[in-house]
């Protein structure tokens, strides 16, 4: 399963009003499925979004910590991002190349031995933590495009195929 980008801050109430699913992707995480989610994806799959208005809306609760929008941008630029652990995407110590835009940070950044990367920035090499990487599941703020790297839409497909055929690999 894939989430992709998106402004779930624009749909947060009807998001949260849909409680079946945000069950059912729970259901789904816990069962091993492969999920990759990022930037609004990574929202939705967060314990709550707070909205532009202090608005707190409960979201699917999959990955650890909220997030809450701010009015200045918090990160735009290309990132080089550093597998912190072998998962849905590749080995630990891959490097994947990609880009955050954001207004939205999480507020509660527990849970730090289960981040999926660490990132560089290109503009100015600024190192940080984010995201986060538990079983099947993998969300982070981060912009990727797999013809960029290849080897993790192979990783992905595999983790799918091993979800499909009965076997589960959290790893």
């Amino acid at each position: 399963m894939i989430f992709g980008g998106g402004f779930p801050e624009m749909f947060a109430e009807r998001l949260t009003d849909n409680q079946s699913i945000m069950k059912s992707i729970k259901d789904k995480a816990g069962q091993g499925m492969p999920i990759y989610a990022e930037c609004g994806g990574f929202m939705y799959l967060s314990q709550s979004l707070t909205d532009f208005d202090g608005n707190i809306y409960p979201m699917c609760g999959v990955l650890p910590g909220q997030v809450k929008m701010n009015t200045k941008l918090q990160m735009v630029g290309y990132v080089e991002a550093e597998l912190l652990c072998d998962g849905l995407l590749g080995k630990k110590g891959d490097v994947i190349k990609g880009h955050e835009f954001h207004f939205s940070g999480e507020t509660d950044p527990s849970m730090q031995d289960q981040r999926a990367f660490r990132f560089t920035r290109s503009r100015n090499g600024e190192r940080y933590y984010g995201g986060y990487s538990i079983g099947n599941v993998l969300g982070s703020y981060l912009h990727m495009h797999f013809a960029g790297y290849p080897k993790a839409a192979v990783n992905f497909v595999e983790k799918c195929l091993l979800y499909k055929a009965g076997k589960r690999d959290n790893n």
